[in-house]
């Protein structure tokens, strides 16, 4: 049984502190600020002016979980707590991470025993792991021992793969919202006046295959049913007359069981001109280019033959090399002068300090998307 602080107020079976566990060693019989132990800040409480408490960091066990993310390029080891609302790093992580202007902090932080702790400033920047990224205000504590990752950190990068019913129920309240006031951006395949030129070098040397890549016979009917569906939803078109460019399809089998007709522009791609290319990292775009119409003039250039006969695009496909830029540079236009608002490729990340602020950002954003003619698929997430 750990020993009792004696007190000169209180008799011993009278002390307040009877019973209490201190939140700085987790030992019982006395509080935190009586505590004679020297250990470092591993705890934050967090306190605001006008919203009161709002959450504690406590040490889960002896080994705490902990997870590497990235901010700016500088890798970070965070102490992962559920019960925070709060991001924290110490000024000595602070270190190396550039162009980085703390602002003053608009919470109280405090460490055990209910001690206020030296908050140097905060300042807003996305988090990141190996493939997602979330916006958040990041406070900074000098002395800190271990920088500690909140809750909405956790969630919004799938830290812990759990979240209580009440956000469940609140997201699918907002994700029936926005759907319903927005109907169109929700439904089908848009189709943009975006308009996209292949351009093709001087010394571009045509090329054609004349027999189809073989099809696995399971995959066959699933194959002439994809390319059924494109041709309907006019990404495709059927081709009867001689071309000079003809490649070749490649299926790519889904997890779910259908399947992606991907075409093989690697001799295309040898004779494209690009302009101003920059490195680009290639997503999964669900089928975010097809919103954009492909030049006529280009469309015989995307030829491609099949068992089932030879098509082309009639909008931009997937696998020319200077699509990506043309399509970073759209998304990047329609979503530009708007405060709150990240895009990368067909990825648009709305954010804000509250849910006021960011719900009207939300709506802003909603109505340019669908007056570009975009339209989004299932995949959304709302706030």
């Amino acid at each position: 049984m750990p020993k009792m602080w004696k007190s000169t107020i209180s008799p011993r079976e009278k002390c307040p502190a009877k019973g209490a566990k201190c939140y700085k060693c987790s030992n019982i019989g006395h509080f935190a600020k009586s505590c004679r132990t020297g250990k470092t800040v591993e705890s934050v409480n967090v306190n605001s002016d006008s919203e009161g408490f709002l959450g504690t960091i406590n040490t889960v066990g002896d080994r705490p979980w902990t997870t590497k993310l990235f901010i700016r390029k500088k890798e970070i080891d965070f102490k992962i707590d559920t019960g925070a609302d709060v991001i924290v790093i110490s000024d000595s992580d602070l270190k190396g991470i550039n162009n980085i202007e703390l602002i003053k902090a608009n919470k109280r932080l405090n460490g055990p025993g209910n001690t206020n702790l030296n908050v140097v400033g905060k300042f807003q920047c996305m988090l990141e792991t190996k493939d997602k990224f979330s916006v958040q205000d990041i406070y900074v504590v000098k002395g800190l021992s271990k920088p500690l990752l909140g809750r909405p950190a956790i969630q919004a990068l799938g830290i812990i793969d759990k979240v209580n019913v009440s956000s469940v129920n609140a997201s699918s309240e907002a994700n029936n919202y926005y759907r319903g006031k927005y109907p169109k951006i929700f439904n089908g395949l848009g189709k943009t006046k975006w308009r996209y030129t292949i351009a093709l070098g001087p010394d571009a040397k045509p090329f054609a295959l004349s027999t189809p890549h073989r099809v696995p016979l399971p995959l066959m009917d699933k194959v002439k049913a994809e390319l059924t569906r494109m041709e309907k939803l006019g990404v495709i078109s059927k081709v009867d007359e001689p071309t000079e460019w003809c490649a070749g399809m490649v299926v790519v089998p889904k997890s779910n069981g259908d399947v992606r007709i991907c075409i093989d522009f690697t001799k295309l791609n040898e004779s494209v001109k690009l302009a101003n290319a920059r490195m680009f990292t290639k997503l999964d775009a669900n089928s975010s280019f097809w919103q954009t119409n492909l030049a006529e003039e280009s469309r015989p250039l995307t030829t491609f033959i099949t068992p089932f006969g030879r098509y082309c695009c009639n909008r931009l496909p997937f696998g020319i090399n200077s699509a990506s830029e043309f399509f970073q540079k759209r998304m990047s236009e329609t979503v530009e002068g708007y405060p709150g608002v990240l895009c990368h490729m067909d990825d648009v990340l709305v954010f804000g300090a509250s849910q006021e602020e960011h719900d009207e950002r939300l709506e802003k954003i909603l109505e340019a998307i669908g007056k570009a003619g975009l339209t989004l698929n299932e995949k959304c997430e709302f706030s």
